[in-house]
């Protein structure tokens, strides 16, 4: 048997079987028992036409067990003389059964956690204090700190705090620090792919990099600062 999933009504323990090809087979001893037969063994005989033996471990050793499909069930339920046979019924066909169907398994309780009130609050103060550490960090040292969590941690703060810097500009050497390079590097790698070039010993932007960043007046000169996304 694949898998054997305990459930209980009125304190009476109820065993359905789960097959390896998925076939749902109750213990017929304990839906006669529940159902109120005195002579189980009877009961079985008499009513269900499909209760087979099967090896069945239930109590630590593996034994030959009567188990019978829903139509046995129904069966036994019809000829059963409990008052509350109806009330098993119901309880079986629309809340037992289609509950293991959809799941794969049955809780008569579902528990739900206790909410530790210290530990919340906690939590919450950690929250508020890695929020303000964020919005008043240097960009930079954000941006790195989310690279260096999403490459060894597979998470990101930024994308948890729904911040970005889709539409921030950055200089050279700030890129450079972002990833670990020089801003010599980085002017070599953005005139490598087309985003600028070099004329009279002046970068400029080519009409591909002009959508990626924007010109400055730095004192004497001009400077250029880009976007992320020329580092991709």
């Amino acid at each position: 048997m694949a898998n054997i999933i305990p459930f209980t009504f009125d304190k009476l323990s109820i065993r359905l079987i789960i097959t390896e090809n998925s076939q749902e087979l109750f213990v017929a001893k304990d839906i006669a028992k529940l159902l109120g037969y005195k002579d189980t063994d009877q009961a079985i005989r008499q009513h269900c036409k499909n209760a087979k033996s099967y090896p069945v471990n239930l109590t630590g050793q593996v034994r030959n067990t009567k188990l019978i499909p829903e139509s046995d069930v129904w069966r036994l339920i019809i000829k059963s003389r409990l008052a509350e046979a109806e009330k098993i019924e119901n309880w079986i066909m629309e809340e037992v059964l289609p509950t293991i169907r959809k799941t794969g398994s049955y809780s008569l309780e579902i528990e739900k956690p206790k909410l530790d009130l210290t530990e919340l609050l906690e939590d919450s103060k950690k929250a508020l204090e890695l929020i303000h550490l964020f919005e008043n960090e240097n960009p930079v040292n954000l941006i790195k700190l989310d690279r260096f969590m999403k490459n060894n941690e597979k998470t990101s703060p930024l994308e948890l705090l729904e911040m970005d810097f889709k539409n921030s500009y950055f200089i050279p050497v700030e890129l450079g620090n972002i990833i670990g390079k020089s801003p010599v590097e980085i002017n070599q790698l953005l005139a490598k792919n087309g985003f600028q070039f070099r004329e009279n010993g002046v970068w400029k932007t080519t009409e591909k990099g002009k959508e990626f960043s924007i010109s400055f007046q730095n004192g004497s000169y001009f400077q250029i600062k880009w976007k992320l996304e020329v580092l991709i």
